[in-house]
């Protein structure tokens, strides 16, 4: 997001903080009416997004409760709605998930922490789930839902800026009418972006990964604004590629913006792609008043033709939506592999990690 954006919402939480202890009521109005000038807005559209940071603070409150209970040893979690049952076992140090049909599945940790991402949610067994997981899972949960909030208050704040220029705007209405997995996705219809599937199976494929151990880098979220304005599907977090000024290179890292694409070839979108993420580059050297909360050390457009993801999607709900997503054949996972980390490292390197990784790999 806008740093300036960001400082703001800063400012909302100390408000907020203030409002409850009962501390300066009176600058709460005073606050907005800053905020709705330096972004262009008006006093309405800050009193929502300063609502919504509330919101905010009541999901950290649920999640320091849950925290409490998880220690307790005579506390009862709340229910997860819809959260299937998840139990450990400790003799081979395995999760397990029941399925709706009853058979048990084996769930990586990987998977457990992301499937939130597919709209999947489960319920960990307190009896036999230990403690650290079980606060892994809730920190999670609670990540998505802020950072889904944080998505809306950028959405509302672009969209009543003035100067939002009008094509990013038209994009911002656009998700902010879509569905909340962000897939164009219609239950009724089977409708869904094949686009947007593919870019989820393929940063989720590299979460998995990192969370599971197999590989030395790190993928973060970026919020809707970087998306739209920046281009930027994910973020790769590496140790040990670049050797800054002072700095031993296992201390260095590495942050790589990702954009995700299923075109290629002579494609003109593609096109098109290439060129606006070359002015994103470019707009990285340069020191402007408007600064962008994110820093990258570069961007790269990465093309992986992957075939069929939407009637992927549709077959993975049709048959019960399965820990992981929908599947990315062995194909689709080298290249998205291979993708990511060329420039990184050599091919022999990547070519000797994957054969590392390649056999733990879910089927």
């Amino acid at each position: 997001m806008k740093e300036s954006f960001s400082d703001d919402l800063l400012l909302y939480s100390e408000e907020e903080e203030q409002q409850q202890k009962k501390q300066k009521p009176k600058r709460l109005k005073q606050t907005l009416i800053e905020g709705a000038q330096k972004q262009e807005t008006n006093l309405v559209t800050q009193q929502w997004i300063y609502d919504l940071q509330k919101r905010k603070t009541g999901v950290l409150d649920k999640l320091r409760k849950e925290f409490e209970c998880i220690s307790d040893l005579d506390c009862q979690p709340e229910q997860i709605e819809g959260g299937r049952p998840v139990l450990y076992d400790e003799a081979r140090g395995t999760l397990f998930v029941e399925m709706d049909d009853g058979k048990r599945i084996e769930l990586s940790l990987g998977c457990l922490l992301t499937d939130g991402d597919w709209g999947v949610e489960y319920h960990l067994d307190p009896a036999t789930v230990p403690q650290e997981i079980r606060e892994r899972y809730a920190s999670a949960r609670a990540q998505r839902q802020i950072d889904q909030i944080t998505d809306k208050q950028i959405l509302i704040n672009e969209i009543g800026s003035h100067r939002t220029r009008s094509e990013l705007k038209d994009t911002y209405r656009r998700i902010d009418k879509s569905d909340p997995l962000g897939l164009d996705y219609d239950p009724e219809t089977g409708r869904v972006s094949g686009g947007l599937v593919a870019e989820h199976m393929a940063k989720n494929f590299l979460k998995v990964l990192s969370i599971d151990g197999l590989v030395d880098f790190r993928i973060d979220e970026v919020d809707v604004y970087e998306d739209v304005a920046l281009q930027i599907d994910f973020v790769l977090s590496r140790r040990g590629h670049n050797r800054g000024v002072g700095l031993e290179p296992d201390e260095a890292m590495t942050e790589v913006g990702i954009q995700f694409t299923i075109r290629s070839g002579a494609d003109k979108k593609l096109a098109r792609k290439r060129l606006g993420l070359e002015r994103v580059k470019e707009g990285l050297k340069e020191e402007t008043p408007e600064k962008d909360l994110i820093r990258l050390d570069d961007c790269i457009l990465v093309s992986v033709p992957i075939e069929g993801a939407a009637d992927s999607f549709r077959s993975w709900v049709e048959e019960g939506r399965r820990p992981g997503g929908p599947t990315l054949n062995a194909e689709a996972r080298k290249q998205i592999f291979e993708a990511v980390l060329a420039g990184m490292m050599s091919e022999q390197e990547i070519d000797e990690l994957w054969e590392k990784i390649e056999p733990k790999l879910a089927s």
